[in-house]
Parts: structure tokens; sequence; C-alpha cells
């Protein structure tokens, strides 16, 4: 708050007549009143600005309270929230057990798959051999319709 005072000032004021000194130490002490009360105004105003952040805050804690709205409604999603929980287990369940089951129908399906594989294969032999019985019965039809025929043939 106050200027250090170095050597030369102090000469100087070693030099100053009386009344000088004295004006300069009425100035002197008029700069400090200055301070002094400015720096009691800052502290007032910081101290109320102090009790309105608390009667602020005391005053936000009460809305934060709990009323019996409030505890009903977080009674409810508490309760929600349990029974979500139940469906998600019980879903979890449904889930593991169709992945089961979808498993089970794959291996299923390529069996069947394999099973087809055998009896196309089994077919196509079956109509190999059906075409060649075929072209025999037809050989032999035709062998037997041309002896019918010298049959006849021949009784004319």
């Amino acid at each position: 708050m106050f200027g250090i005072n170095t050597p030369v000032d102090h000469t100087r004021s070693r030099r100053m007549k009386s009344q000088d000194l004295g004006l300069a130490v009425l100035a002197n002490q008029a700069q400090s009143n200055v301070y002094v009360v400015e720096l009691y105004r800052r502290w007032v105003e910081a101290e109320s600005v102090r009790e309105n952040l608390e009667h602020d805050l005391l005053s936000m804690k009460d809305k934060m309270q709990r009323t019996p709205d409030t505890e009903k409604k977080i009674s409810q999603l508490n309760l929600d929230l349990v029974t979500q929980k139940e469906k998600i287990k019980a879903l979890s369940a449904q889930y593991q057990s169709a992945q089961t089951d979808t498993a089970s129908a794959g291996e299923e399906r390529d069996k069947v798959a394999v099973e087809l594989t055998r009896f196309a294969a089994v077919m196509k032999e079956s109509d190999k051999a059906y075409k060649d019985h075929l072209a025999k019965m037809e050989e032999s039809l035709s062998q037997a319709r041309d002896a019918c025929e010298r049959m006849a043939k021949g009784f004319a």
C-alpha cells in the first residue's frame, strides 16, 4: 500500500521544512485512509456474496430433498427396472434356446442334404438301370414282333 522509501527519499524528507513534512505526512495519511476504506468496502462486499451463496446453497439443498411424490416415482422406477431385468433374463434364456435349436436344425439340414445327395446318386443309378432295362425290353419286343411277323408270313 505504501511506497518503499529509498535513501534518496529519506534524504529529501530530512531536508524538508517542518511545514512541508507535515503536509506530506497528512497526504500520506489521507492516501492510506482511502486504501483502508476501499479494503473495508471490498471485504463487506465479499462477505455479502458469501452469505448469498450460503443461502442459495441451503435453498438448493432444500429443493433437492425428496418429496413423497418423488419417492413414489423412484420406487416405481426401481420396480420397472427389476421387471425389465427379469424380461432380459427370460429373453436371454429364449435366445440361448433358439441358438441351440438353430444349431440342431442346421445339423439336421446337413444330414438331410447328405441323404438327398445319396438318394440322387441312387436315383441316377436306378434311372440308368431302368433305361438299360427298358432298352432291353424294347429290343426283346422288337424281336418278338419280328418273329410274329415272320410266323404270320410263314402261315400265309
